[in-house]
């Protein structure tokens, strides 16, 4: 014997789920929180640092004005993405939700 969708919704509602649409929330990234800042100085920073002669230099014309690396050094080049749009549109858009809960969607997938 299965259950139908009807008699599931049913159930949801009695039990106080509501069909709710996943709106985007508010999030806190904690990109200044004490121990990021104290990574970002110590760790990434330097190491940019040290690797940043090996990246490409542009002129004001848009023209590359790169030194010549010395020989078996290879150009770098730094690729980057904003982690707080990668997924924004992504997922579910509408979802069962407790009455008493909200709902704020992931920055991720997981």
């Amino acid at each position: 014997m299965s259950v139908t969708a009807s008699t599931g919704i049913r159930w949801l509602k009695k039990l106080g789920f509501q069909w709710k649409e996943v709106r985007k929330g508010v999030y806190i990234d904690g990109h200044e929180k004490p121990d990021v800042v104290f990574y970002r100085e110590q760790s990434v920073l330097p190491k940019w640092k040290e690797l940043e002669p090996r990246m490409p230099k542009w002129s004001p014309l848009g023209h590359l004005d790169q030194a010549p690396l010395p020989v078996g050094e290879r150009l770098l080049i730094a690729c980057a993405h904003d982690e707080c749009t990668f997924h924004s549109n992504d997922g579910l858009h509408h979802r069962w939700v407790h009455k008493d809960k909200h709902l704020i969607r992931k920055k991720s997938k997981d």
